[in-house]
């Protein structure tokens, strides 16, 4: 028996429909839950569903962001009752519950956030777009409903474009649409913000433009203000030196700057701990060195696991812990073995010289009563009254005409060599880029960075990347988000000294750039067999970024906005007659 049915709105607008068929039904990330949502929005237990009496209950499982129903927060650990149609917001997921498991909603009122009309007596076009409501996290999405009416009388073929974001932040599951007189339909938008450093906590102001087709002139332009949160991320990397010294490089995978703090923890309190820096300001994205100092507090035979905790200074007070081990078995080896050698240094001459006085002191006394004689004037007591008993002394070296070299201090870091590789190729034609850099100590330096030099877009280099000398960058990522042809790429170091450190390298992409021939027909879908959505217009400008064998088909990207179109059979395109296909990458 079912007591209801619970309908997610995924992000590509497709429908999930779960029915309530258990006293209980629980709802989370956690792979465990009956209903799984895959947003890091939502708390791996969440909710649950409980139905007593015949009705259907919501349980909020105390978590950080919070249920809604309807907009209003529900308060943890407590039921609140649901009512058909009602609305359930799940960190930054819209579940839709009926109270009987009937077909899924349709329409425009119950996906609607506060849905909010918009016309213009001068253009015959209608939009009724949800108000977001809620923030969205980096790596979550928010989806808006659009409702689109044509009021001119006629066939109309509408284009939907976006501005204000990024584009490759949003995902509209159709750019155009033809509508009769009088009709109607649904666009979903899905917003989801890279989880990058890159992605900075802040309000954009989306617009979203629908326009005939034939007639850009007649259109209605509406704003939507989308808050991007923030959020926070800890990494760490540490490499073990001589006599309980090590290397940590501390890493702040968030999107905001963060204050953190060190501290060392071992179970039996055997050991302590002294980081030098213990607080430090890391910008995000950015990376910290710090040099650690472990000691045992008694002696202890054996290894001993302690752990290395960083935590930040925020709300969120994210820690990232790291387990280490310190052998003091083999500390206390090399102290007795340098005592050892400190004895064995200082004892043998001391012993020496004991034996030395002792050796006179017995010639002294035989001496006094008569046993032997010692004649005087070796030791320069013989000499006359009138000789005069000089101390000489050694005449120091004459001065030397050359002054002795000034020795010249060698800078923490010596950042030598910094390259791309492939520094130049024909985009389509190879998965990745190799950024490696040649430093002469890498624990030396206190933060690096790769960045853009034009527009000073990072490049994550994770602690990792630093000590291995290298990082590897997907060539479509290049692309995306700094474009074609030549780029500049810095890499920026800030040695113990404060100084910063840079090295530069190019990157050229080049593309064979093709036009999309007047009708043809673009898949939507990651493979080329998978021809389900399709849609009838794009920019006429295009470039390849692949092929497919079976069938034969070709990847396109769009020329302008640097993002994937899909596969189109090759008489869909004119291409340069130079081109070479079998060049290009083989996509799944």
């Amino acid at each position: 028996m079912a007591f209801g049915k619970i309908t997610i709105a995924t992000e590509s607008g497709e429908w999930e429909e779960n029915e309530l068929t258990r006293p209980t039904t629980s709802v989370g990330r956690q792979s465990g839950n009956d209903i799984v949502i895959n947003s890091s929005a939502v708390s791996r237990y969440h909710a649950q569903f409980d139905v007593y009496g015949g009705q259907v209950f919501l349980v909020d499982l105390g978590t950080v962001n919070g249920t809604y129903i309807n907009d209003q927060q529900v308060e943890p650990n407590s039921r609140s009752l649901l009512k058909d149609g009602d609305v359930v917001i799940l960190g930054d997921v819209r579940l839709i519950f009926n109270a009987t498991a009937k077909s899924r909603p349709t329409g425009t009122g119950l996906l609607a956030l506060n849905p909010q009309v918009h016309e213009d007596p001068n253009v015959p076009i209608r939009l009724t777009l949800d108000d977001p409501g809620l923030p969205v996290a980096p790596g979550a999405f928010l989806q808006l409903a659009l409702i689109i009416e044509n009021h001119s009388g006629v066939e109309r073929l509408f284009t939907i474009q976006t501005d204000g974001m990024q584009a490759d932040w949003l995902k509209i599951n159709r750019r155009e649409v033809r509508l009769e007189n009088d009709e109607q339909t649904e666009v979903m938008i899905s917003i989801r913000p890279p989880r990058m450093s890159d992605t900075r906590p802040s309000h954009y102001t989306l617009a979203i433009r629908v326009a005939y087709k034939d007639d850009p002139a007649q259109m209605i332009e509406v704003y939507r203000e989308i808050e991007v949160i923030g959020f926070t991320g800890l990494a760490m990397a540490m490499r073990a030196g001589q006599s309980g010294h090590y290397s940590l490089a501390v890493q702040n995978q968030g999107n905001h700057p963060l204050e953190i703090s060190l501290a060392g923890f071992q179970h039996e309190e055997l050991l302590a701990f002294q980081f030098e820096p213990d607080h430090m300001w890391i910008e995000a994205g950015d990376t910290a060195q710090v040099r650690l100092r472990v000691k045992a507090t008694r002696p202890v035979s054996g290894p001993s696991m302690f752990a290395v905790v960083a935590r930040s200074g925020d709300e969120a007070a994210f820690q990232a812990p790291l387990a280490a081990v310190y052998d003091t078995s083999r500390v206390a080896a090399r102290s007795q073995a340098s005592r050892r050698n400190t004895a064995l240094g200082f004892g043998i001459p001391v012993l020496l010289l004991m034996g030395f006085v002792l050796v006179l002191v017995a010639l002294g006394g035989l001496w006094a009563v008569g046993v032997i004689k010692i004649p005087l004037d070796i030791f320069g007591f013989g000499a006359t009254p009138t000789e005069e008993f000089v101390f000489k002394t050694a005449s120091p070296p004459p001065p030397s005409e050359t002054p002795a070299p000034t020795a010249i201090p060698t800078p923490p870091i010596e950042l030598s060599d910094f390259n791309a590789d492939p520094k130049e190729f024909m985009f389509g034609t190879v998965e990745t880029v190799t950024f490696a850099w040649n430093v002469n100590d890498r624990d030396a330096a206190k933060a690096y960075s790769l960045f853009d030099t034009e527009t000073g877009q990072k490049i994550e280099i994770s602690p990792a990347d630093w000590l291995n000398g290298e990082v590897v960058v997907k060539a479509e990522s290049l692309a995306t988000n700094y474009g074609w042809d030549q780029r500049n790429y810095t890499l920026h170091v800030i040695g113990i000294d404060d100084k910063p450190y840079e090295k530069q390298t190019t990157v050229k992409i080049n593309y064979s750039k093709c036009e999309l021939l007047t009708g043809s027909v673009l898949t939507l879908e990651s493979g080329p067999r998978d021809t389900a959505t399709r849609i009838e217009q794009y920019p006429k400008e295009v470039v390849v970024g692949g092929r497919a064998e079976n069938p034969p088909l070709v990847y396109l990207w769009s020329f302008a906005y640097h993002i994937a179109l899909g596969y189109t059979d090759l008489s869909s395109v004119s291409c340069p007659l130079e081109l070479k296909l079998d060049e290009f990458i083989i996509k799944p």
